[in-house]
């Protein structure tokens, strides 16, 4: 029978780390879920599994955090409402812009028939949506609109840009310094599934978004990252076309304007 836990002396060889430290994780936290039994610690391996996905989620901020601490002259973002990179990093994003660097941000329009098919996608259940999508679209429109804001000077504040896409989204990114040896790229790819309901919409842009499957966004996609040198700067460039490509047929946002 196949047993449905780990003892620590097996997690700290996964690890490569001492029982020390595994027991260390146990009472800090970061390990849940332990529980003794006589003399021993049992693990459950779904707990295992759990630490292991925070583990790595938490190293994926890490290297987001720092390939934008690392931009010296452009960072590119695209994603669904790119939530979670605004509101962690706005006041990096703030001091970029005050040091002369150009950002530009990438997002599905609130207002698309794209984006009605994302929120049911992520939000439906039995029918009924919670309009969390929009909510959060909202937010990450407040969020740039404050950068914007706090941004000094008039020059720097030409050097922000957002604008609205309504193609099938597949795929979030971070690129930063394009022009330069230095830059680097941050890909996670949006997994995919089969959504009931839902009919492949025809864009007429690119085929790879032309599917029946629904891509999922999530932490559970494929990250990688990649710098603008060696072998790996083809995939640099060619992620850096395909979001110049989308953001050509984008609609620019007047973040100067109030917010309705």
């Amino acid at each position: 029978m196949t047993k449905d836990y780990y003892s620590v002396q097996e997690v700290a060889e996964i690890e490569s780390l001492s029982e020390k430290t595994i027991l260390r994780k146990i009472r800090d936290g970061r390990i849940l879920g332990a529980y003794r039994e006589g003399n021993s610690i049992r693990i459950p391996k779904e707990s295992y599994n759990d630490y292991v996905r925070g583990e790595e989620t938490h190293r994926r901020f890490i290297s987001e955090r720092n390939i934008l601490r690392g931009a010296s002259s452009t960072i590119s973002i695209l994603g669904i409402n790119s939530l979670g990179i605004l509101h962690q990093n706005r006041e990096m994003l703030i001091s970029k812009l005050n040091e002369g660097v150009k950002v530009r941000f990438l997002l599905l329009d609130p207002d698309s028939e794209m984006f009605k098919k994302r929120a049911y996608v992520e939000e439906n259940v039995d029918g009924n949506t919670s309009g969390r999508l929009r909510a959060e679209s909202l937010a990450s429109y407040a969020i740039c609109k404050d950068i914007f804001n706090f941004v000094r000077s008039p020059k720097q504040k030409e050097n922000f840009s957002l604008r609205y896409f309504s193609s099938k989204p597949t795929m979030a990114l971070i690129i930063t310094d394009h022009e330069r040896s230095s830059g680097y790229c941050s890909l996670n790819h949006y997994p995919s599934k089969k959504v009931p309901g839902i009919d492949p919409p025809h864009t007429g842009e690119e085929t790879e978004f032309d599917s029946p499957i629904e891509n999922v966004r999530g932490l559970c996609g494929e990250y990688e990252f990649f710098p603008n040198y060696n072998k790996e700067r083809i995939l640099f460039q060619r992620y850096l076309q395909k979001y110049n490509t989308k953001w050509d047929k984008a609609v620019p946002i007047d973040l100067s304007k109030d917010i309705d």
